[in-house]
């Protein structure tokens, strides 16, 4: 993990589905050209943004496109009270459906699961105009592709998920795919403080 003073952010080389290096090339979906890379901070949160961890989902396996399930062990460790995650997902899903589960192991060997459901965390990449139900969750970003063919409107968005055992040391924190219809498409994660978001 690199230390930015107050917040941790985790090095997700080598665990991308799509290396922010191909976002320009992706002639199947040119909108990724679009959508923010490098370090960014997204309300006051800051990110590094260098590709696309993605997990499975119906929507993409029925279509030929098959991701992985799960992501163990992402590279954050330690002691924190938030995690905070900018991501979106590929294709809907009805509202409050589980997208993707965040589990977080501590040194005594316990663990937390915590479920991004469908609307009150996360929406499609493909903006529909609306924001997360949940106050732990909002709009990180909106953006716009132009093409030839046309303009497609984007979103990312930023879940603040609160550690609930901060004092307790974190020695992995794993994804898992609910497996349902959307893929879960996270594109950073910073540990640090609560109550940065504003």
């Amino acid at each position: 993990m690199v230390d930015k003073g107050v917040v941790t952010i985790p090095d997700l080389t080598g665990r991308y589905s799509i290396p922010a290096d191909n976002f320009d090339q992706m002639d199947s979906s040119p909108q990724w050209s679009a959508v923010p890379r490098d370090f960014q901070v997204f309300k006051n949160v800051p990110f590094q943004i260098d590709g696309m961890l993605c997990l499975w989902g119906a929507s993409n396996a029925k279509r030929g496109y098959t991701l992985p399930a799960q992501a163990l062990d992402v590279g954050i460790k330690g002691k924190f009270d938030t995690l905070y995650i900018y991501h979106a997902t590929f294709y809907s899903s009805p509202a409050g459906t589980p997208v993707y589960e965040v589990v977080f192991r501590y040194a005594d060997s316990s663990s937390a699961t915590n479920q991004i459901l469908y609307d009150d965390d996360v929406f499609d990449w493909f903006a529909n105009g609306k924001s997360p139900g949940n106050p732990r969750s909002r709009v990180a970003w909106r953006g716009e592709y132009h093409g030839p063919t046309g303009s497609q409107k984007l979103s990312f968005y930023l879940t603040a998920l609160q550690n609930p055992n901060p004092g307790l040391e974190v020695t992995a924190v794993d994804l898992f795919s609910s497996k349902n219809d959307s893929s879960a498409c996270i594109g950073a994660l910073t540990a640090g403080p609560a109550g940065l978001v504003h």
